[in-house]
């Protein structure tokens, strides 16, 4: 699957760099050359009642001094070959001006310039014979000819730049991800490998990673150390090559310096903003296949899309202030108002600032559907704009790449869709808050693996266009089941619409549609022992990796734990018979209860106990021991396996404060125990 994926994303981007056609250089010193001389000859009393504008095409000494002037700097200073190209940038400027019934020869006219040169007349006489241009001055206004189009072709280097760091940061995961599948069950016990893990690759940047932080619209994420340190890297990057390799002209002899700074800074943004669009396009998608190939978490990987939105949010202000500011100071403003370009120029503005505003967790918590469907529509639209913006100016292939990248991701989700096909999935309610899913499997060589989570299409008319993550529980150890089942929180939009279509009926059916899996498997066989640490309906892939544990041959199976805390006796009933097999085969399942008290509960909860509809979920009795009513004591039970031989893997999922306390108190213990090999997976998604 992996090699059509890889084989088909290939074809794609050919054909997508065959028909996209890159911006072409403009530092073209033939054009310079012929530039300069032109202004400085321009300025010169020729014996000719021709305008200035039109004297050094109609003036025959005039055009040969002009064509002896760009051929000569062409050649010699900026190491020209072919003089042609001089020839025809002369000719292009000056054909409206010629007879097109008697065309003139160039290469004449330097032949004749070059045998007939004189000396520069006094000051105050006019000019009748061939003269060589001031070549001081023909060096100032090279400078300021050149500063301009440089600008532009920097701002494009430095875009491929921007977007080769992406590509690094891919690259390097993809061969760190490589390297530590080859080597993980020998990993080398070294004191620096546990220091980089315990004090950069795993720990939040402050205390939490999980938890959202903030204050009412300003809540967002903490990256971790090693995330942040990339995003560090492209904010260091990003800052540096908007305020280096600027070529001003100091005499301001074309422009001022105030309008060379409004210009360069705008016209750089607006280059940049574009480069930007590719990887927002994949790093904004569900990306399995980046996922397979560099072990990327899609979190990850959202993080990286957030601030790479802002920045290009910000390239795209500076863009539209710069040549605000700059039509004023031109005095142009009036006539640029309603043109094309303009006109798109704001529509995109506006897109963009809609699509960041929305993005705020304020919004997207309360109307998520409203921020998704807003998300879309307006990158859409910004896309469309900026294709009308710079369609006839250049840069449009970082459009045709976005295009190919967003059209090949969706070709590849739909035919996933397709390939499971369209089954009828049972919904069953548990208490008020829980609600299982069971959906039939059409397709049997559709696999998933413990750790791996599928988005659901629930197609009715009201949701169907809505989809969300959810975990696979793998509900049985035998590996030709053909059932998915998935246990979700009724909270706000599709899951309370489900929990009301079944509130009175305890059960329901709806044909669904399921795209996955995604996310990468849990190494859990390289490891001499494993503990499982669940929260809530954390606990689904730590039964799914139990479960698929009873299939290994002992001698390769490491020492297994898995730990549950949870509150509502709902939820341990919608797992019962999962975490009664699991004890009954032998795997250490310890259970907490934190919302009850020993006095109501039993030592082992009847299962049958349980409201009406409960009852329809149950068949048999199940009983479970509890291992305690209150919270699980994490910090002893991962110093318990750290006095165990061999390698450690500790494996996390649960509400946000019980993941960034494991998370925490692991990184402590591998830098308290730099020679044991200690790794922390987290199977928790949120963005």
């Amino acid at each position: 699957m992996l090699r059509r994926c890889s084989i088909s994303l290939t074809c794609a981007l050919w054909l997508i760099g065959a028909q996209a056609k890159l911006t072409e250089r403009r530092t073209k010193w033939d054009e310079i050359a012929t530039s300069a001389c032109s202004h400085e000859l321009a300025t010169y009393p020729w014996k000719s009642s021709e305008g200035r504008h039109d004297v050094l095409c109609k003036y025959d000494i005039a055009l040969g001094s002009w064509v002896l002037c760009s051929t000569e700097y062409y050649i010699t200073e900026a190491n020209g070959r072919d003089k042609n190209m001089v020839f025809q940038w002369i000719e292009s400027l000056c054909a409206a001006k010629w007879d097109s019934d008697n065309p003139v020869n160039l290469d004449a006219v330097l032949s004749a310039a070059e045998s007939n040169v004189g000396m520069m007349p006094n000051k105050g006489q006019k000019i009748d014979h061939i003269v060589r241009a001031n070549e001081d001055n023909i060096k100032l206004w090279v400078i300021a000819l050149f500063g301009p189009v440089d600008n532009l072709d920097k701002s494009t280097l430095f875009a491929v730049l921007i977007n080769g760091y992406w590509l690094a940061v891919l690259l390097t995961a993809a061969i760190s991800k490589f390297f530590r599948a080859l080597f993980r069950s020998t990993q080398p016990r070294k004191s620096g490998i546990a220091w980089i893990k315990g004090h950069i690759t795993l720990p939040p940047l402050v205390q939490r990673h999980a938890a959202h932080f903030g204050r009412s619209v300003f809540v967002g994420l903490i990256p971790t150390r090693l995330e942040t340190l990339v995003i560090a890297g492209y904010i260091c990057l990003h800052v540096t090559v908007m305020c280096v390799e600027y070529h001003f002209d100091p005499l301001s002899l074309v422009s001022s310096l105030k309008i060379q700074h409004l210009l360069f800074t705008a016209d750089r943004a607006g280059i940049l903003a574009f480069a930007h669009l590719p990887f927002l396009v994949l790093s904004g998608g569900r990306n399995q296949l980046i996922t397979k190939i560099t072990g990327i978490k899609l979190k990850t990987m959202i993080g990286f899309h957030k601030w790479a939105g802002r920045f290009m949010f910000v390239d795209v202000l500076i863009h539209a202030l710069g040549y605000y500011l700059h039509s004023l100071e031109e005095h142009y403003l009036k006539y640029a108002w309603d043109s094309p370009v303009w006109q798109s120029g704001r529509a995109g503005v506006c897109a963009c600032g809609i699509l960041i505003f929305f993005s705020f967790y304020f919004f997207r918590r309360r109307f998520y559907e409203l921020f998704l469907f807003l998300h879309y529509l307006m990158a859409v639209i910004f896309i469309y704009e900026c294709w009308r913006h710079c369609g006839n100016v250049g840069w449009m292939e970082w459009i045709y790449v976005s295009i190919g990248i967003w059209v090949l991701e969706f070709v590849l989700r739909a035919r996933r869709i397709i390939k499971f096909g369209f089954p009828r999935a049972t919904i069953e309610l548990s208490g008020d808050e829980f609600i299982k899913i069971t959906v039939p499997k059409l397709n049997s060589e559709w696999q998933s693996k413990p750790g791996q989570y599928v988005y659901l299409y629930f197609l009715r008319a009201t949701i169907f266009w809505q989809s969300h993550p959810f975990s696979i529980l793998h509900t049985t150890s035998d590996p030709s089941s053909q059932n998915l089942t998935f246990v979700i929180t009724a909270k706000n939009g599709v899951t309370k619409k489900l929990r009301d279509m079944v509130k009175d009926a305890g059960t329901e059916t709806i044909r669904i549609a399921l795209e996955g899996p995604f996310g990468s498997s849990l190494p859990l066989w390289d490891y001499d022992s494993v503990l499982l640490l669940g929260g809530g309906t954390g606990i689904a892939s730590m039964i799914s990796a139990s479960m698929l544990s009873l299939q290994v041959d002992k001698t390769r199976k490491p020492i297994w734990k898995v730990v549950w805390s949870l509150k509502s006796k709902d939820l341990l009933t919608l797992y019962g018979r999962e975490i009664s097999e699991l004890i009954e085969k032998g795997i250490d399942v310890q259970v907490f209860l934190t919302s009850q008290t020993k006095e109501v509960s039993f030592t082992e909860i009847e299962m049958t106990e349980q409201s009406k509809t409960n009852d329809k979920l149950l068949l048999n009795d199940y009983r479970i021991p509890v291992a305690g009513y209150k919270r699980p004591d994490i910090n002893s039970m991962i110093e318990e396996f750290m006095r165990l031989d061999g390698s450690l893997l500790v494996i996390g999922c649960g509400p946000p404060a019980f993941v960034d306390s494991i998370r925490s108190l692991t990184c402590e213990k591998i830098i308290e125990n730099p020679l044991k090999v200690v790794d922390y997976k987290e199977d928790y998604q949120t963005w």
